[in-house]
């Protein structure tokens, strides 16, 4: 026992120096793990932001290709309306603005409320969720291949305006094209 309590003197306790070089490389692995925690909540925090921003900017996106839908519709109801086909066009209009109502909810509401109603309606009326949405597709299909197709006119037509030198200027203005009342007949026979 001398010698225990010998060590024990010369020390203070048995094995302090061993525990506070322990104390403080814990202290310092817990500062460090603690700054990489704050780091890493700062991280998420501000990817959740900017991945919020983003979903709200594609809700209002969202609000405005129904609008555009809308908008489609009641041009729809207006031409029904000139042919005489009140009753469709009536139909046409209803919809119209119900799809408006769409848009007006879809700009205001929460963005998880939207996708929770979202998830909700296609729970209960599947059929109808997904009809429309094929319809909503097909709708969007059209409207881009045609936006493409005028997209795709203008940049030939000014591809080739750039290409050809100005002739517009140098030509008559009234000339014929061979077509109409002032085309030129055939010699032995009337003009088809």
């Amino acid at each position: 026992m001398d010698k225990e309590q010998s060590e024990s003197k010369s020390t203070g306790k048995p094995g302090d120096g061993g525990s506070r070089q322990a104390k403080s490389e814990t202290s310092g692995v817990a500062a460090r793990s603690h700054e990489a925690a704050e780091n890493i909540k700062d991280a998420a925090v501000e990817k959740l932001q900017s991945a919020y921003a983003s979903a709200e900017s594609m809700k209002g996106q969202a609000a405005e290709r129904v609008r555009k839908l809308s908008s489609a519709v009641r041009k729809v109801g207006e031409h029904l309306r000139v042919e005489d086909q009140e009753k469709l066009a009536e139909y046409a209009a209803e919809a119209s603005d119900r799809i408006e109502g769409l848009a007006s909810y879809i700009d205001s509401a929460d963005l998880g409320r939207v996708v929770s109603d979202t998830e909700s309606f296609a729970r209960r009326r599947s059929p109808l969720f997904f009809g429309g949405a094929l319809v909503m597709g097909l709708a969007a299909g059209r409207f881009l291949r045609s936006s493409g197709a005028s997209i795709r006119k203008s940049t030939e037509r000014l591809a080739a305006s750039n290409e050809r030198p100005e002739r517009t200027a140098s030509r008559p203005q009234n000339q014929n094209l061979g077509f109409g009342a002032g085309a030129p007949r055939r010699e032995g026979g009337a003009s088809s």
